[in-house]
């Protein structure tokens, strides 16, 4: 049996996804990681110049091939409402990642705030 990240394979790997921009003189860049919560190590990372959800996905399945390409992973996301679109949500089941929120209320009130856009079309 191998270990990988100090997590027994077939139990669920916890990473937190991030992402910060740094400006540099030719313009900002974006850099997404993946951090395994379990040993607080950068598991994955990409880097581009804008801060699209295409560049966390990137960072996600780069983590995944190198870290856990069989095993369960858990990504903890915070409350940037890019995190609960239908889109990031669809692409998270497909690509066999769960998604914990930080903060069950204000999933909530999103969740709210969405319905209530999408009746008033």
């Amino acid at each position: 049996m191998v270990k990988r990240n100090s997590e027994v394979e077939g139990k669920t790997a916890i990473w937190a996804i991030d992402m910060a921009s740094v400006t540099t003189e030719k313009g900002p860049y974006y850099i997404a990681k993946v951090a395994d919560k379990s040993t607080n190590k950068i598991v994955g990372y990409t880097i581009g110049i804008r801060g699209e959800l295409k560049l966390i996905k990137k960072a996600l399945l780069w983590a995944k091939r190198r870290q856990s390409p069989g095993q369960k992973v858990c990504i903890e996301v915070d409350q940037s409402r890019k995190f609960y679109s239908q889109d990031f949500q669809e692409w998270c089941r497909v690509n066999r990642f769960t998604i914990k929120y930080r903060n069950a209320m204000f999933k909530q009130a999103i969740e709210k705030m969405l319905l209530q856009g999408s009746s008033k079309k």
